[in-house]
């Protein structure tokens, strides 16, 4: 999240964990699941735990992106265990 405040020289990002996954985010995500198998993936939800549909949909990204690298590479078993 950029975070704009008139008594800051620049806007800086703040890693707050409370907003939908970045894009870039995922881009990075399909970059290391080229090279790697993580056992699991942590999505990270510190506040506005309410916004369930978010949550999902970053969920489904989520999925999407291990998806797309298993048909890539062959792979049969599923990286996110996360039932909607």
């Amino acid at each position: 999240m950029t975070v704009h405040k008139d008594f800051l020289a620049r806007p800086f990002l703040a890693d707050s964990h409370s907003h939908p996954v970045p894009d870039d985010a995922l881009d990075l995500l399909d970059r290391v699941l080229v090279r790697h198998r993580p056992d699991a993936i942590v999505l990270e939800r510190d506040d506005r735990l309410q916004e369930f549909d978010e949550i999902l949909a970053d969920v489904r990204r989520i999925r999407a992106c291990v998806d797309a690298v298993q048909s890539e590479n062959g792979h049969a078993s599923a990286l996110v265990a996360a039932s909607d």
